[in-house]
């Protein structure tokens, strides 16, 4: 009962900014549930969207005084509905310059229309243009504080410019508006392991299978948290479950692959590596795992192999052209190590380990 009733006062919170009615958000302030989420109370929504209209001078249609008409009043509202609906099918098939066009004339009938600014930031995220897409979301939030996946938006926006921090606070607040929200979860997850908080992490990704049990990313995630928590066993199977639930997921091959190869299950391991390419063929870090497998397997030649591929895809992976140049000395080609030696140290100058090799080839080098 009270989710419905904050959805219906979010509702008219919305109708009042698309009117640009201040005096009506301040009714919705007084009379709205107190609190939206653990994080804001309803007014504290109020006041951000009456400091919108402030900042902006938003200039949309204005209802006459004391009448509070239907959305569906709203000049173009329809028309923008109808747009959207064109442009998601046209997103979803892939033409991206065609849903931009549809959302940019449904923002023509409807200058507040929540889901296509949101179908834009989608698209700016998508084409790198991260501070754009921050925005836009920013901007869809405003208008939909309610909505859980608008706030992951913008912590996905704040992850791809580095702005960790943010992002994370997003994503809490986004699990905070809803709790069953699994990408949410998991998405908080993932920035906590990048942040080095694997424990923390490992939580967030439990709490997203809870919710949605065949959520193939979050027993991936899972997987990687309780890798670098040395938990192997417990690795392998959250990313067995990840692969059991889509044999086509290529970075769960790869990443139970490298697990395996810590167990000393080496076989194994090059089995999902290999998967993992025949997935997806331009995959650096497959070939480079590889790599390592049949070089720990004593086959350096058909190492070299992947090595040669993997900085083929990626040409300044520092790791894969040491890892060749270790692969080419124990294949007794000492001279040509030593070059690709250099291009790795060339790469990445504190690579102490690959220094070391890099001496111990030239003074066997003819």
């Amino acid at each position: 009962m009270q989710r419905s009733i904050l959805k219906a006062h979010a509702n008219l919170l919305e109708l009042a900014l698309r009117m640009a009615d201040p005096a009506m958000v301040e009714r919705f302030r007084a009379a709205g549930p107190q609190h939206v989420s653990s994080r804001y109370t309803w007014k504290h929504v109020a006041d951000r969207v009456l400091a919108v209209l402030t900042d902006t001078g938003a200039t949309c249609w204005r209802a006459r005084p004391g009448t509070t008409p239907p959305v569906a009043t709203i000049p173009g509202a329809a028309r923008a509905v109808e747009l959207h609906a064109r442009a998601s099918k046209a997103y979803q098939s892939g033409d991206r310059a065609s849903a931009t066009r549809l959302c940019q004339e449904a923002l023509s009938a409807d200058p507040l229309h929540p889901e296509s600014i949101y179908l834009l930031g989608v698209i700016a995220l998508e084409a790198n243009q991260y501070a754009e897409s921050l925005r836009l979301f920013h901007h869809a939030t405003t208008l939909r504080p309610h909505e859980a996946s608008y706030v992951s938006a913008v912590g996905e926006a704040y992850r791809s410019l580095g702005r960790t921090a943010e992002a994370a606070e997003s994503f809490r607040t986004a699990t905070r508006i809803d709790a069953g929200f699994a990408a949410g979860h998991n998405a908080l997850g993932e920035v906590l392991l990048d942040g080095g908080d694997a424990p923390a992490a490992e939580a967030c990704f439990r709490a997203a299978i809870a919710i949605r049990p065949t959520y193939e990313r979050a027993h991936m995630n899972l997987g990687r948290a309780l890798h670098v928590e040395g938990d192997l066993a417990g690795a392998a199977a959250a990313l067995g479950e990840a692969v059991r639930i889509n044999p086509k997921y290529a970075t769960a091959h790869n990443n139970l692959g490298a697990v395996l190869q810590a167990q000393g299950k080496g076989e194994e391991a090059a089995a999902h590596f290999r998967d993992a390419i025949a997935i997806r063929a331009d995959y650096p870090e497959a070939h480079f795992n590889l790599g390592g497998a049949l070089l720990a397997a004593g086959d350096p030649a058909a190492a070299v192999g992947e090595f040669q591929e993997a900085i083929r895809l990626r040409p300044k992976y520092a790791r894969a052209h040491a890892q060749m140049a270790q692969a080419l000395f124990d294949y007794g080609q000492v001279a040509t190590s030593v070059q690709v030696f250099q291009s790795a140290l060339a790469l990445n100058p504190n690579d102490q380990p690959t220094r070391l090799r890099l001496v111990t080839g030239a003074v066997r080098s003819p």
